[in-house]
């Protein structure tokens, strides 16, 4: 895959699209006036308003290449990504405070060996360190399995993924990611502000209320609702 930004091209590069279009007076346009004449006459081309990609255009516009489908590796410093790396990797990061994007790749050599043991399946592991606390979730994943996406607490901690496999009653573990620090939620360390403050109280209960008045399954408001009885208790 190949993406250049219109913005991220020199205005040099701008001026040389300009005059292969066709652009009168370009040498005495500035950086924005390219840009913005360039728009203009790529989002008149009825390819291009079907496709809806502008940034295609100013790349056909530095190169000879002006068929989609057409390999462009032999420009210079473009390659072709490998279907696969060297070495077995997992990788986790932040899709929202509630939620992690996690993807991976397996290395042609261990996938040979998976393979060979006729492993079929492998296990995502997410593990949650909290002080000399811990907790572990597994989630069984296909060899073709390339990403996932993991539901964070809310209580704070850390978190990292691993691959799993297990090979004649053994587990082995393909793959560590680094960790990643979870949000803690604030009302965890301030539960004396909702033993004091009804309203704020209902107002974070509505939240997690059904139109039916059932409160939503919820761990962390199960936290919550400790730490607001401890404080009415002292």
């Amino acid at each position: 895959m190949i993406l250049i930004k219109i913005d991220s091209l020199s205005t040099q590069e701008l001026r040389n699209i300009a005059e292969t279009e066709g652009v009168e007076d370009f040498q005495n346009l500035d950086r924005e006036d390219l840009i913005q004449t360039l728009r203009d006459i790529y989002e008149e081309d009825d390819d291009v308003a079907e496709r809806g990609d502008v940034n295609r255009r100013f790349l056909y516009g530095i190169t000879d290449y002006r068929d989609i489908d057409k390999t462009v590796v032999e420009l210079p410093g473009v390659e072709d990504l490998p279907e696969r790396y060297p070495t077995t990797e997992i990788h986790i990061m932040y899709k929202n405070p509630n939620w992690a994007y996690c993807y991976w790749d397996i290395s042609p050599q261990d996938m040979l060996k998976l393979e060979e043991a006729g492993v079929k399946e492998l296990r995502l592991r997410s593990t949650v360190i909290d002080g000399d606390k811990s907790e572990v979730f597994d989630i069984p994943v296909s060899l073709e399995d390339k990403e996932w996406t993991l539901s964070l607490r809310s209580n704070g901690g850390e978190c990292f993924a691993s691959l799993i496999v297990e090979i004649n009653g053994e587990e082995l573990e393909l793959a560590h990611s680094s960790s990643l620090s979870l949000i803690k939620s604030y009302w965890l360390d301030h539960a004396d502000e909702i033993k004091d403050n009804d309203n704020l109280f209902k107002i974070y209960l509505s939240l997690l209320t059904t139109k039916e008045g059932y409160v939503a399954e919820s761990p962390l408001l199960d936290d919550i609702l400790e730490k607001a009885e401890e404080a009415v208790d002292e």
